[in-house]
């Protein structure tokens, strides 16, 4: 689950870390990861500046923890009221959480020793099913809300695209490699928000395949 396992030292480091002359592989791909992330932030930081909110459509999987994880801490250095509201709104939000939990064995170091602790591995305070019910009454803007799907299609990203979409100072990131702005914002390019594509791809590619798990290839 905590596939980038963020570290806000090195997140205050990007410039320099982006323009450095690694040739370890594995580095450069971190380096790539964190590159994204860092414009990710940026973005975030920008728009709330300005009183717009962030849309970040997201698959409830390992990134959307990471970011949850790290993104108080790096609004916080880029001067963003450390008050603003975090949303995550999926039909399985809670239960992917407590699966987290129950599961350490897939989790940094880090996040493996917390889960022995009372407190939670991971940095949430609360979670939502759908927009109805309680979320109505205590959605604050300007904000920060994950919630599905990437591909813009169906889920509350698309109810998220209607009520913000004409607000040009909202914004929307999208971070899935499988969902290229360009392929799944057709509908939404006379909106008004500025919409971003950021890819964060932590899965391996051949290359990366250790020859000992995968001797025959």
């Amino acid at each position: 689950m905590d596939s980038m396992d963020l570290n806000s030292e090195l997140l205050g480091e990007c410039p320099e870390i982006a323009n450095s002359k690694l040739e370890n592989d594995k580095l450069k791909y971190r380096i790539c990861i964190l590159k994204q992330v860092c414009n990710v932030f940026t973005v975030m930081a920008e728009t709330l500046k300005k009183n717009g909110s962030v849309l970040m459509p997201m698959c409830p999987t390992g990134v959307l923890y990471d970011l949850l994880e790290v993104i108080t801490v790096q609004l916080d250095q880029q001067g963003v009221a450390m008050d603003t509201p975090v949303y995550f709104i999926s039909p399985v939000a809670e239960s992917s959480i407590a699966f987290s939990n129950i599961c350490p064995e897939w989790l940094s170091d880090k996040k493996q020793n917390m889960a022995y602790f009372p407190e939670e591995p991971f940095t949430h305070a609360y979670v939502f099913e759908s927009l109805h019910g309680a979320l109505c009454h205590q959605l604050k803007s300007p904000c920060i809300l994950f919630t599905g799907h990437p591909s813009l299609r169906f889920g509350e990203a698309v109810r998220f695209l209607e009520l913000w979409g004409n607000n040009p100072r909202n914004a929307v990131i999208i971070t899935d490699p499988d969902y290229p702005l360009k392929d799944v914002y057709g509908p939404y390019q006379n909106l008004a928000i500025r919409a971003f594509f950021y890819p964060i791809d932590t899965r391996l590619d051949y290359s990366q395949l250790n020859p000992s798990i995968m001797p025959d290839l």
